[in-house]
């Protein structure tokens, strides 16, 4: 979820070169087998390729000539968020490498992690630890990796660390990374707090005064280029919002076809229904709980014996986990199995994904990854956004998605389930919707083509902004200036800072 206090940066300098079967990654591995083996003069060995290594490793990144540095809030990590899953998708996907952006580096200010590592060793990115509110720490190492073109992961990014970039590398391209639009989802989640949202359509977009919609245009008009998940997210961003056509790209999942043989069919599948969200996003955890209280009994009603099985991170937590454990009732059906080791098995097992969201923004991953295994989905409007193939009624969806109340939707859930005709057609309406829309081939290719009109001509185009030029204004860069603010109090003990007020 986004928020105005996000702390923490993540920079990512990318390598098309370094891979998981890279020099250092064999090195890796020989190293773990010496160990086990005791070896000292093989261990002794081991340190001095090691150094060779690292040797080669920096000279290749000396040698670099297209750089991109992404700055982001976390680790991203593809096994917990649907965020995680589209960043490490760019990562693994070499990162538009048929464009010539050659180095890989991830720093962050957080403590190496199980998701940091698993960057390193299974992609062969570099990781690192990098400073916050330290404007000359922060300023090497954009020196460092001297970029063609900055990425920001999502607005609070941008308006952290935009305008270091712009002082040490004016010349990049600086990209704002929106995921999905935090300003729609928090408005929508405010909305259906307050009774008058929830799944149906039309669904509430923002009013200009909302400020946290204010901060996400702000760091569009300051960025060269915007990248956008969501088609229903671009529209509304250049017909309502007022961003300009020029700096908006969509740029959704990058998915590999589905393997249609690894389906399980209708009789093969073990489970009835499935829901998958990690409890750290709140859409997710009013989704699953209304769910739970609202259509289950009516599905359960409908389907005797009807099996639910809940799975996502962070279910172990105290807050939201424990809320989503609470709602654990095998008299029901309704079982919270937690963290999914197996994803593929979790979906592919099951006859019907439910995702019953009530509010929200971007593309829903979780629905995405059910049409990946062959498995339909039963979602609201909201779950649906951006995903619809077509116009109109007609439009293909891998599942059912109009109906937004309770009734309706386990109406939808119970069709679903009970009805294989409209089970496989549903399957595969959502296996074309992800060949059409979400291929890692044809939005990488999109992404690479934005990316080298925006180098190709970028004088020009910061000539013409002029709303991206009055946003750089001093009068309107208080970001900047409190992170300023923080490092001189948080260096100097305040000293300097008494008698300023």
């Amino acid at each position: 979820g986004a928020s105005g206090g996000l702390d923490m940066l993540v920079v990512f300098y990318l390598n098309r070169s370094t891979s998981p079967s890279s020099p250092g990654r064999h090195h890796h591995q020989e190293c773990q087998e010496e160990s086990n083996n005791n070896n000292n003069n093989n261990d002794n060995e081991a340190a001095r390729n090691k150094d060779t290594d690292d040797d080669e490793k920096t000279s290749k990144f000396d040698r670099c000539d297209r750089s991109v540095l992404f700055f982001g809030s976390f680790w991203p990590d593809a096994r917990a968020t649907g965020a995680g899953v589209r960043t490490t998708s760019l990562l693994s996907s070499g990162f538009l490498g048929e464009f010539g952006y050659n180095a890989a580096t991830f720093a962050s200010p957080q403590r190496e992690n199980e998701s940091s590592r698993r960057l390193r060793d299974d992609l062969g990115v570099r990781t690192m630890r990098c400073p916050i509110n330290r404007r000359e720490e922060l300023g090497r190492v954009v020196d460092e990796v001297a970029p063609s073109v900055a990425v920001f992961d999502r607005f609070p990014s941008e308006e952290m660390f935009s305008w270091v970039v712009r002082e040490r590398a004016p010349d990049a391209v600086r990209v704002l990374d929106m995921q999905d639009s935090h300003a729609l989802r928090l408005w929508r989640q405010a909305e259906c707090e307050r009774g008058r949202g929830g799944h149906g359509l039309p669904m509430p977009t923002p009013p200009a005064t909302f400020p946290p919609l204010q901060r996400e245009i702000a760091a569009c008009h300051r960025s060269d280029l915007v990248l956008v998940c969501s088609p229903s997210e671009l529209e509304l961003l250049r017909d309502a919002w007022g961003v300009p056509e020029s700096k908006l790209c969509l740029a959704p999942f990058f998915y590999e076809e589905p393997d249609r043989s690894a389906w399980k069919e209708w009789d093969e599948r073990e489970h009835d229904f499935v829901f998958v969200g990690t409890a750290l996003h709140a859409p997710n955890v009013d989704a699953v709980t209304w769910l739970a209280r609202e259509a289950w009994p009516l599905i359960r009603e409908g389907l005797e014996g009807a099996q639910c099985r809940v799975y996502g991170a962070h279910f172990d937590n105290s807050g939201a986990g424990s809320r989503v454990r609470a709602l654990h009732d095998p008299k029901s059906g309704f079982l919270v199995e937690g963290f999914a080791e197996d994803l593929g098995a979790a979906l592919g097992g099951a006859r019907v994904l439910l995702a019953p969201l009530r509010y929200g923004a971007g593309i829903k991953t979780k629905i995405l990854n059910a049409w990946t295994y062959g498995t339909p989905v039963c979602t609201t409007p909201v779950g649906a956004e951006g995903l619809v193939c077509g116009l109109g009624e007609g439009g293909a969806f891998g599942g059912l998605w109009r109906s937004s109340d309770a009734a309706g939707f386990a109406r939808d859930a119970l069709a679903l389930a009970g009805d294989r005709g409209a089970w496989e057609r549903a399957r595969e309406d959502g296996a074309a919707v992800l060949v059409e829309g979400f291929t890692a081939e044809a939005n990488l290719r999109r992404v690479g083509m934005a990316l080298e009109e925006k180098v190709a001509g970028l004088g020009a185009c910061r000539e013409q902004d002029y709303a991206g030029a009055a946003y750089w204004h001093s009068t309107l860069r208080c970001q900047e200036y409190f992170s300023r603010w923080v490092e001189l109090k948080e260096t100097t003990g305040g000293a300097r800072l008494r008698g300023c007020s």
